[in-house]
């Protein structure tokens, strides 16, 4: 599965010859969210008391859950927050999702 800005998306299943895929065009297909999206930025940059939702520390927050998600999904338990995935929990990750630790 994939999604390209200003691309395309699509997703191919196993069994299927050929991969299902749509065009994307991001001027086009969202006018409405990137007015309100470039509004909130106008806004934000006139007044910092009101600040954009898409900012680093919500981006932060977005990559620690997800970075949780793949801790606790590789040693198949709870685990504190925030994470902090070693290089070696990287390594084993990649593999397991690969299937490189099964054809060892």
């Amino acid at each position: 599965m994939w999604w390209r800005e200003n691309g395309s998306w699509g997703y191919q299943l196993d069994g299927m010859a050929q991969h299902f895929v749509e065009p994307t065009h991001f001027g086009e297909d969202d006018k409405f969210g990137q007015r309100a999206f470039t509004e909130a930025i106008a806004t934000w940059l006139d007044d910092e008391n009101q600040p954009h939702r898409n900012r680093l520390e919500f981006a932060l927050l977005g990559f620690d859950l997800i970075m949780a998600a793949y801790r606790s999904a590789l040693i198949g338990k709870r685990i504190a927050w925030p994470p902090k995935l070693t290089d070696e929990e990287w390594v084993a990750l990649k593999n397991r999702v690969t299937g490189i630790e099964n054809k060892t």
